[in-house]
């Protein structure tokens, strides 16, 4: 069984919880505030303000980014072609199998050449053969 941890952005609503529940149920033994501690709570609450707008910065980052290339330069076979180039460099005839397409010009410099040019894929020659896979640093398989 594969356990991940939880994103910063799953565990936030927990934090912010028990900061909640810390900071309306503190009290010194003599049944008085410390305003240390009380000091140290609004500074939480501050943290947890700015990582939850950075959080929503970033998701609405993110989802123009993936505007942008959907409508701009995505096919229909973009997500199948890095996926399946993802573990292993895979040759354009590989490809084209996989897609159930003929090798063509389209597919060298149409799809796999944009592709390519916006880092997406990497190409590699081995003998008189180029194989390609997916660029760890742009590619994220969910």
């Amino acid at each position: 069984e594969i356990i991940r941890e939880k994103t910063f952005n799953e565990e936030l609503p927990y934090f912010k919880e028990r900061i909640k529940e810390v900071f309306n149920n503190y009290r010194n033994t003599d049944g008085s505030e410390d305003p240390l501690y009380i000091c140290v709570l609004r500074d939480s609450h501050r943290i947890v303000r700015k990582a939850e707008e950075e959080i929503s910065r970033q998701q609405t980052e993110i989802e123009s980014l993936k505007k942008v290339v959907i409508d701009d330069y995505a096919t229909e076979y973009d997500d199948k072609i890095l996926s399946y180039c993802y573990a292993a460099p895979r040759s354009v005839k590989e490809i084209a199998t996989y897609l159930g397409i003929s090798v063509s010009t389209h597919l060298r410099k149409g799809i796999l050449g944009n592709l390519e040019s916006q880092g997406f894929l990497t190409p590699n020659l081995k003998g008189k053969t180029t194989y390609y896979q997916s660029n760890p640093d742009s590619v994220y398989l969910l």
